[in-house]
């Protein structure tokens, strides 16, 4: 070798001892594991010293921790993540990726068992009975996925030799890990479709997961410090805490921010990630103390894991939110004594009917006649919150265009109930304001038998005021009394003030008792068009789209301050052919709507003139289905590049979820094109009519286990990666057709398992409806959503069993108002002429015709949802007119009534149960808020 050749193999040599000093790919076994399981009965259960881990859907996971401060300072090129099978079974393609924004503890269980000695982590601990994820209520999905301010990546796998796997995992993921802004990984299977178990080793065994990560060195100053201010913020603010913000303004490319306070370091999920440049950061310190001088120290992180120096920012924390007074707030519900302006008969003792008067969600016994289904004070039938045998006086209290409703018991020593008859006289005011006897409906009252006991459940209209022997069930052996239902319909022009009349009740045209009735009109006025919507959801009917008895069900639910919303299509794909307008298609792709019909059929929903009489005259609907979904306006299947084609089952959708391409690959373009083209139709078409005044709703409601069904996933109540994606391309195809600016026409879903829901629909669904049970166990992740993602919600089940109270569903929508909820949802309305014999729990709308030669009746159900939906109104008057938040409005509802920081349980049948009401203190409460809102207003004064 010469000189030369000698002196170039030195710098080649050189060269590549340079390259390794600055480039490198190294291997980082695990060093904590454990196997999580959210299967119900299991959330509590640790596998940290198991020697597997288990990947199946959202039910089993596992966490997973490296030590890579060898890395510090080094740039990321790429990373893979390596794990081996224990099975040849395991159906694994999509991964998901997530870092953890709380510490956990591995544990020593080998599971599944709760670890007391080890304390290691679990679904809803990450310390068994130690420390939960975040806040009180939260579990591992609180500081996962996006949630927490994390950070996620969605992969595929790739088969390596042997049983081994590998995912590659993104840098921003390690520079977490790096920066000391995550606590492991977490580890999903999403293709949760197969529904398959599979299990990989964990660092226990001989085949320990590990990451090869590339990394460079890089030469890069440590951030700026940061330019912070600390500011009071009572925007912010708690019922029991104080809050501030923390505002930096961003002038470089930061990965994350240290934050202490009073030397007390913030958790990782309190703590957004920054934005871009020239932003001003926001970082929302809501926990505070009140009113106390707060320091906090804060840092910038880069994605190197260099700190910059800490900006040391003193201020103050704000008071806390103002508790709202009640003007009359009873300790115990006891019933206020009246001022009798008028006076009924005395009842002499030779008469032979009683006759007294309960609040409309009370339940009478018709043989016993006796208060059912719930518990109230002795002397009911005496003393109640609007009725008083001491001058036989009936006592309301209502605001102008309110509907106050009643039922009246009559009782019969005979059990003979022919010719008896309602009379209802003006109601008159001192200063000579009168409320016509037009303002009164009467209804007769149904009895469905349910087990060995019968309960009030219809309300069959009454049009003369006589009870009709002809739909009176003489069936119910021994019975002892007939409940009359009432409706006051105030009207919304008169005056306030106190109104006078009677009822009389007659028999073969003579009065046998006279009743006083006293109805005090309070200067509120209650809103037509409705702020908290009660939907009456149905698969079919009422009768064609257009026909009368199909608006005379709209109608009678219109008049109860509810909105029929009626799914335009079936889960076997078929759109029903009277909720679409005609539209033809020509060769070169042009599209000609003929609208003629459609508007015939629905417009009058949509401007109002279908609803013609009552308090809210033409008032149009508030919700409505729109008849788009993945058949229409174009077949799936044919559109539709996935090789498949037998009936969907277990099978079928497992390979589907191993093999089938993305939706935006798999979708020809002129199924998203002619989707699209024709959204844009509707909008611009319903825009020229003007019906603005409804939200006009797209949902998804198929899923793949139904018979014959159309989709290919579960769109309804969506359960794997794969159904929350497929949501999101038609979401995301929904807004391609007017762009993402708010609008009248919304993209909603109905979520039953909303934690798993992440951050995957932020921007994209604008309303969810949210499973009852779910909502009320985890109400704090909707009003997450609803403020990070921008999405209203209302909460979906079912109305009370037809023997349990009626107040259960007054309760319903009340809490769900207070905890954020701006609507609620029974899944199933129509009940067919069966439901006057048997129970139908689903039955609120009932088809009459053949029973009581009437379209429609309501359930008394009804009744009660219509009362809800009158007292949240209130409640939102309370808090728009006083600038009043939720919160506010939660912790005056919940005090009131006694209930703790919130007024239900679940109970082991998943359902909502709701704790201290009875009929009396529930009246009372409804009073008092008027008078509340009332005192407000004079103190503005």
């Amino acid at each position: 070798m010469n000189s030369f050749t000698a002196f170039i193999v030195f710098l080649v040599v050189i060269n590549i001892s340079a390259c390794n000093a600055y480039a490198g790919t190294l291997k980082f076994n695990a060093t904590r594991d454990v196997w999580i399981s959210a299967y119900p009965g299991e959330e509590e259960f640790n596998m940290g010293a198991a020697d597997r881990l288990k990947l199946k859907g959202i039910q089993e996971m596992a966490l997973l921790d490296f030590n890579l401060t060898s890395l510090n300072g080094k740039k990321i090129e790429k990373a893979r993540l390596y794990f081996c099978n224990t099975s040849k079974k395991n159906k694994l393609r999509k991964i998901g990726i997530s870092t953890v924004a709380s510490p956990w503890v591995e544990g020593k269980s080998r599971g599944p068992f709760r670890d007391t000695i080890g304390k290691g982590a679990t679904f809803l601990y990450s310390s068994y009975e130690s420390q939960r994820w975040a806040d009180e209520r939260s579990d591992l999905t609180d500081v996962t996925m996006g949630m927490g301010h994390t950070w996620q990546h969605h992969t595929e796998l790739r088969k390596e030799e042997g049983d081994w796997w590998s995912v590659d995992i993104a840098p921003e993921l390690i520079n977490a890990l790096i920066a000391g802004k995550s606590y492991g990984l977490l580890i999903m299977d999403e293709s949760g479709q197969t529904f398959a178990n599979n299990y990989v080793f964990s660092r226990e065994s001989k085949h320990s997961p590990y990451i090869m990560i590339t990394s460079t060195d890089i030469r890069k100053n440590k951030p700026l410090r940061p330019d912070a201010e600390l500011v009071s913020s009572m925007e912010h603010a708690h019922m029991d805490y104080g809050a501030a913000v923390l505002k930096v303004p961003i002038k470089e490319d930061i990965f994350a921010f240290d934050v202490f306070i009073n030397n007390h370091e913030v958790p990782l999920w309190r703590i957004p990630k920054p934005g871009p440049k020239g932003i001003v950061h926001e970082i929302i310190l809501d926990w505070l103390p009140p009113e106390q001088k707060v320091t906090t120290n804060i840092s910038a992180v880069d994605e190197l894991g260099q700190r910059s120096e800490p900006a040391v920012v003193s201020g103050y924390s704000s008071g806390t939110l103002q508790r709202i007074t009640f003007q009359d707030r009873p300790s115990n519900g006891i019933i206020e004594k009246r001022n009798l302006n008028t006076r009924g008969e005395k009842e002499p003792s030779a008469r032979h009917l009683k006759v007294w008067a309960v609040p409309d969600i009370t339940k009478i016994d018709p043989i016993l006649g006796h208060i059912i289904s719930e518990t109230v004070a002795e002397g009911f039938d005496k003393e109640n919150s609007i009725w008083s045998e001491d001058g036989n006086v009936i006592t309301l209290t209502g605001v102008r265009g309110e509907v106050v409703g009643f039922q009246l018991c009559i009782e019969t020593e005979n059990r003979d109930f022919e010719d008896i008859e309602v009379r209802l006289s003006f109601l008159d005011s001192k200063g000579g304001a009168r409320i016509s006897a037009d303002s009164f409906n009467l209804y007769q009252v149904h009895y469905v038998k349910v087990k060995d006991k019968w309960y009030p459940e219809l309300a069959v209209p009454m049009f003369d005021g006589k009870i009709d022997m002809k739909i009176f069930q003489k069936s119910i052996e021994n019975r002892s009394n007939q409940l009359i239902f009432i409706d006051v319909n105030i009207p919304y022009e008169i005056n306030p003030g106190l109104y006078n009349g009677k009822i009389i009740i007659m028999r073969k045209d003579k009065p046998e008792r006279s009743l006083a009735i006293n109805l005090d009109v309070k200067d509120i006025i209650m809103p037509q068009k409705l702020v908290f919507v009660p939907e009456l959801n149905i698969y079919r009917g009422p009768g064609t789209a257009g026909t009368e008895k199909f608006l005379q069900a709209y109608r009678i639910a219109h008049e109860h301050r509810t909105v029929i919303n009626r799914i335009p299509y079936s889960q076997d794909g078929r759109v029903h052919a009277d909720m679409i307008p005609a539209i033809t298609y020509s060769d070169g792709g042009e599209i000609k709507i003929d609208w003629a019909d459609y508007d015939k059929r629905l417009g009058s929903l949509f401007d109002g003139t279908a609803f013609t009489e009552g308090g809210r005259k033409g008032i149009p609907v508030e919700r409505f289905y729109l008849p788009f979904f993945e058949n229409w306006p174009s077949e799936l299947s044919s559109n539709y590049k996935y090789g498949i084609t037998e009936r969907k089952t277990q099978e079928t959708i497992s390979r589907h979820a191993l093999d089938s391409p993305s939706l935006d690959e798999a979708l020809t373009s002129e199924y998203k094109d002619r989707f699209v083209k024709i959204v844009r139709e509707f909008k611009k078409h319903f825009e020229a009519n003007g019906w603005s005044q409804t939200e006009f709703q797209f949902y998804l409601n198929n899923k793949w286990k139904w018979t014959d069904s159309s989709s290919w996933w579960n769109l309804d109540e969506p359960l794997s990666y794969d159904d929350w994606m497929a949501l999101k391309f038609y979401g995301v195809l929904f807004q391609q057709a007017f762009g993402a600016k708010p609008s009248q026409f919304v993209f909603r879903a109905d979520i039953s398992r909303q934690r798993w829901q992440h951050d995957w629909l932020n921007g994209i669904l604008n309303r969810m409806y949210v499973q009852s049970e779910d909502f009320f166990r985890y109400p704090d992740r909707a009003r997450k959503l609803k403020e990070d993602g921008q999405i209203k919600f209302s909460v979906y089940g079912s109305l009370n069993d037809i023997d349990l109270p009626n107040q259960q569903t007054v309760m319903w929508c009340m809490c769900a108002y207070v905890e954020g909820a701006d609507g609620v949802l029974p899944w199933q309305s129509l009940g067919g002429t069966k439901a006057f014999a048997f129970p139908d729990k689903n039955a609120l709308i009932v088809n009459a015709k053949e029973e009581a030669g009437v379209d429609w009746v309501v359930s008394l159900r009804v009744k009660a949802l219509r009362r809800c939906q009158q007292n949240v109104e209130l409640l939102a008057i309370l808090e728009r007119e006083n600038g009043f938040n939720r919160e506010q409005i939660r912790d005056l509802f919940y005090g009131y009534f006694d209930m703790g920081k919130s007024g239900y349980y679940v109970d082991k049948m998943d359902r909502a149960v709701f704790k201290n009401v009875n009929v009396d203190k529930m009246e009372h409460f409804r009073k008092i808020l008027i008078n509340t809102i009332l005192m407000y207003r004079t103190s503005r004064l």
